[in-house]
């Protein structure tokens, strides 16, 4: 996990996005804002170092594809899985030798109708019978939960959020990790794995010291 303090310079900026595709660079530059295209920079780079760390392959030999619903592979090495979201100022970049979504999301006011359209009645029961002030963290951990679970299936927007229920997960060997609970961000793992995920979190900082060995 990446916290994204301080900013970027421009300069970093422009030495991380050369160690990026031709292709990603455009994905990146359409973005209209500073930090949405920083963060969508550093999501990339924080996967691209720990890949390279874990299976001894260099940047320039990374090759990577979406699948037929858009979520991303490695090509030259699919048997490690990745998957990569970011919020505010946190990114987070989960790796494994199965297939893993991710999601974490900043805590905010949302609208209720949100609930009625996305979320099965026990969901809906479980957020609206919390007290006022924690229904929004609530809401977010079935959120962040079910959009972990989307992407570790990798099926995009085919499967409906409302078409599955979080609270019923054990008996489908489906297993959520929290690895984010605080007042400003809430934040899931989804794999078919019981096991607790190894943790580590890091800085912009460090991160430009690892990528500096990136080649």
């Amino acid at each position: 996990m990446l916290k994204v303090i301080p900013d970027l310079t421009r300069d970093q900026y422009e030495i991380l996005l050369s160690l990026v595709s031709s292709e990603k660079q455009k994905q990146i530059n359409k973005l209209c804002f500073f930090r949405d295209r920083q963060n969508s920079l550093l999501g990339d780079i924080l996967a691209r170092v720990e890949i390279c760390r874990i299976t001894g392959l260099s940047n320039s030999q990374l090759e990577f594809a979406v699948n037929p619903y858009g979520k991303p592979f490695l090509v030259n090495n699919p048997q490690t899985h990745y998957n990569i979201s970011h919020a505010h100022q946190q990114i987070a970049c989960v790796i494994g030798d199965i297939s893993v979504g991710v999601d974490i999301e900043k805590i905010r006011p949302i609208d209720m109708e949100v609930v009625e359209r996305f979320f099965v009645s026990e969901e809906k029961e479980y957020i609206l019978s919390a007290q006022s002030d924690l229904q929004n963290k609530r809401f977010f951990e079935v959120w962040t939960k079910k959009e972990s679970r989307v992407k570790c299936e990798g099926k995009g927007l085919l499967e409906s959020l409302s078409a599955f229920s979080v609270l019923n997960s054990l008996e489908l060997e489906i297993f959520y990790h929290c690895i984010y609970d605080t007042e400003e961000i809430m934040g899931h793992i989804c794999s078919s794995s019981k096991e607790l995920p190894s943790v580590r979190e890091i800085d912009t900082a460090v991160l430009l010291r690892h990528a500096s060995s990136l080649k």
